[in-house]
Formats: structure tokens, C-alpha cells, sequence
């Protein structure tokens, strides 16, 4: 499969990579979790040439979505690329295709978003600071491009008198963070077009705090929510706390040595918000992947999906920090996650396939999962 990157004037976009994702999987979870996932297993994606050229070889046969990325600015498609309904069309491939012309044109212009700052009482704030970034949901929406890569936010830029601000963000849907620390304001605003002003209504920021029991040795604390930190731990209890967040939904998760815990607390703006996170053991999970004729599979890559029964039915897929784990040249594989309901996924070598998806009960300390047929 090959072809050229271009923008929608007809240049040639050098400097970027190319990936085509398999929209279609083995498996019933949602297919945009699915997608979410293969971009954060993936490795590898095919170099775009000085003349925009690039080539993807060995693809199974089936829909693929092609995916251009570089490190400066969000990519998104076209819209020679989408139906008259705004999604984006799929391209099919069957055995034995070689397409050598294909043209993958993006949309590469940035946009001025411009908005204005008020507090609760509606009056304008001036001297807060706006940072915008990409705001992609999991997998991406039909018209939007989905998980390239991070970027970088753009900005602060502070506002003025009239509390006005103006930034040059991407085509894409914006998540719009404004703070006035002076003030102990702050808001976080979602999904916000940049083509159309916006307007981000401050309130008085929460404080979340705790603890930890169970475990030996140092924590790591990580709050996710409308505002995503790493926070340090004291003491034997690995006491913590966090100023300045945004009312919201938040996800704590804790790992002490080989134990792990989470909780889940929602704030409300000006709160000061108390918790006792408890942790426990990880579990072992160790198994072999082997072919139809019980050949090992050297090189594929065993996840772990844990499912949060305070957000279910929702997969939540833990973040691969650094290579992924794979199986050796027997095919063994150990890999470690918190005990409870869970799915075990096989994906190929490159991370783009699914080559086998079971549900999985981890328990604490080894799980044994024995030979895991792939085809």
C-alpha cells in the first residue's frame, strides 16, 4: 500500500509517519477502544519521504483506516476522505491488492481560537492564563482524527483587560484550561470548536488529599480528571495532596512496590476533599502463545484490559510505560495487573492486530493461563 501525504493545497508533507489501523477486530469490546489501544501498543508506522512518499507492505486483508502523524501538529483528514454524514471512509484491501498511487490528504491549516474569561459572577477576568490542547476522545469520532500522538498545549497566553484571549491551535476540537492563581480560580472546558469563540466561566479550585494503607516502601500517586498530575507521597502512610484542581470527576491510582490501589472521587468546586486509599498485591499472570499446530509465537504482545466496576461498561486500558512486554522465543510470557475481572489480549508483534481476546479473572499472587491459540 503505498501513496503520498498531502495538504489540502497539494503539497507534499514530508517528515511525518504513516500507520494503517485495522478497524475490524476478533472481539466484542468496543471497537473504538480497540483503535485507542493498537495506537498506544504500536511501535512502528511506515516514514513519509521528502516527497510526502510512503509505503506499508504485508497487510492483512480488511478496512483500514491510514493515519498521518508528525511531532508538531495535530493531522486530521480531509474531507475527500469522509462520507456526505462527516465520517471517515475506510479503505478496503483484499488479498493480493497493490494500490502504489493512494493520496492521503490532510487538513494542516491552524485555527484562532478566541474566547473570553469570566468568574461565577459573571464579571471579566483579566490576567488569567489559557492553554489549549487536543481534545480527542478515545479512538476519536467518525470526522475526527483519532489519537495521532501527543502534542504539545499551546500556550498561556494571559488575558487582557476585557478578559479576551486569542490562540493558534489545529482544526480539532480543543480542551481549554484557564487558571487565575492569584485568585484560586480555575476551569476546564472540553470539546470546544476553535472556529467558534468560546466563552470559559471560572470557579473556586478544590483540593483533594489522603493517604495511603497497606503496602511497604515509596508511593506514586497519579489524579487523573479535568486536571492530570503526579503527586508526591510522605511518610509511612504516603500522605498526599493536590491544590488547584478544576470541579470534576477524578481517578486516583496508587502503586506502592508490587501493590496497587485506586479510587474514584468527584469534587466540587472550593471543596477540600479527604481520602484513604487501601492497596493491595499484584498478581502474575503468566501463559504461552502458540499456533494452530501448538508452534510457539515469539514477539507478541500479552495486555492486560481491567475492567473499573465504577465505570463499567467502559474498558480502561493501563498506560504502556516504556516497550510492552512480549513472549519469548517459546512463546512464554508473564506479565503483572491488579486482581479482579479482566480480559487478556494477544496482539501481533507490530501491535496493530488482535490475534486473541479471552476474559480473564486475575488472582493474586499467579494466574495461570496456560497455551493461548492464536491465528
Amino acid at each position: 500500500m503505498c501513496g503520498v501525504v498531502k495538504d489540502r493545497a497539494g503539497r507534499a508533507l514530508p517528515a511525518a509517519t504513516v500507520t494503517a489501523m485495522a478497524i475490524a477486530q476478533p472481539s466484542g469490546l468496543a471497537a473504538a477502544a480497540f483503535r485507542h489501544l493498537r495506537h498506544t501498543a504500536a511501535r512502528a508506522g511506515a516514514p513519509v519521504g521528502e516527497g510526502g512518499g510512503f509505503c506499508l507492505r504485508d497487510l492483512a486483508p480488511g478496512a483500514y483506516l491510514l493515519v498521518a502523524r508528525d511531532d508538531h501538529a495535530p493531522l486530521v483528514w480531509s474531507p475527500r476522505h469522509a462520507d456526505p454524514a462527516g465520517n471517515v471512509v475506510p479503505l478496503v484491501l483484499a488479498a493480493g491488492d497493490a494500490i502504489t498511487d493512494y493520496t492521503l490528504e490532510v487538513a494542516y491549516a491552524p485555527t484562532t481560537l478566541r474566547g473570553r474569561v469570566i468568574d461565577a459572577a459573571g464579571a471579566l477576568v483579566a490576567d488569567a492564563l489559557v492553554q489549549a490542547e487536543r481534545d480527542v476522545p478515545v479512538g476519536g469520532d467518525g470526522d475526527q482524527h483519532p489519537l495521532i500522538g501527543q502534542h504539545l498545549p499551546v500556550g498561556p497566553v494571559a488575558t487582557d483587560a476585557a478578559g479576551e484571549f486569542a490562540l493558534e491551535v489545529g482544526p480539532i476540537a480543543q480542551r481549554v484550561t484557564v487558571e487565575h492563581p492569584a485568585r484560586g480560580l480555575r476551569a476546564v472546558l472540553g470539546g470546544v470548536d476553535p472556529a467558534q469563540p468560546v466563552v470559559v466561566r471560572l470557579a473556586a479550585a478544590a483540593r483533594l488529599h489522603g493517604r495511603v494503607t497497606g503496602g511497604t516502601g515509596t508511593c506514586r500517586v497519579r489524579i487523573d480528571g479535568p486536571r492530570s498530575l503526579v503527586v508526591a507521597a510522605v511518610g509511612a502512610d504516603c500522605r498526599f495532596a493536590a491544590d488547584g484542581l478544576s470541579p470534576g470527576a477524578y481517578a486516583i491510582d496508587v502503586r506502592r512496590g508490587d501493590a496497587v490501589g485506586a479510587a474514584r472521587v468527584t469534587l466540587t468546586a472550593g471543596q477540600d476533599r479527604e481520602v484513604t486509599i487501601a492497596v493491595a498485591d499484584e498478581a502474575t499472570i503468566v501463559g504461552r502463545v502458540v499456533d494452530a499446530r501448538g508452534s510457539a509465537r515469539a514477539g507478541a504482545i500479552p495486555l492486560i484490559i481491567a475492567v473499573d466496576a465504577a465505570a463499567a461498561p467502559d474498558a480502561l486500558f493501563e498506560a504502556l510505560t516504556g516497550a510492552p512486554a512480549r513472549t519469548d522465543p517459546a512463546g512464554r510470557f508473564a506479565v503483572r495487573a491488579p486482581a479482579g475481572v479482566a480480559g487478556l489480549l494477544i496482539l501481533a508483534a507490530d501491535g496493530q492486530r488482535v490475534l486473541a481476546a479471552r476474559p480473564l479473572t486475575v488472582a493474586a499472587p499467579r494466574t495461570e493461563v496456560g497455551d493461548v491459540v492464536v491465528e
